[in-house]
């Protein structure tokens, strides 16, 4: 079970790290999101979010930025108790 748990434990760690990474780019770039998805609008002009709406969309971004990105190191270093406590738990 050792190996299943080390695994989990990989694929979250990447899990995290990926998201960081996305939120990164949303945090430097905030109109990708809408970039991506004006097409949905007949008059992606008239709908357009304001200044205010991307200034906010890039402080939250930033904010989850950090909060995956401390996950993902908290769950790397803490990789032996991970591991521990999935193989403790399969062992029910």
């Amino acid at each position: 079970m050792s190996d299943t748990a080390a695994l989990a434990h990989t694929l979250l760690t990447a899990l995290f790290g990926t998201a960081a990474a996305g939120y990164l780019v949303l945090a430097v770039r905030p109109r990708l999101g809408w970039d991506l998805t004006r097409w949905r609008y007949r008059d992606p002009a008239a709908v357009e979010p304001s200044r205010a709406v991307f200034a906010l969309r890039r402080a939250r971004s930033v904010v989850l930025c950090c909060v995956m990105a401390a996950a993902a190191v908290a769950l790397g270093t803490a990789r032996a108790e991970f591991v521990g406590a999935l193989s403790a738990l399969s062992a029910l």
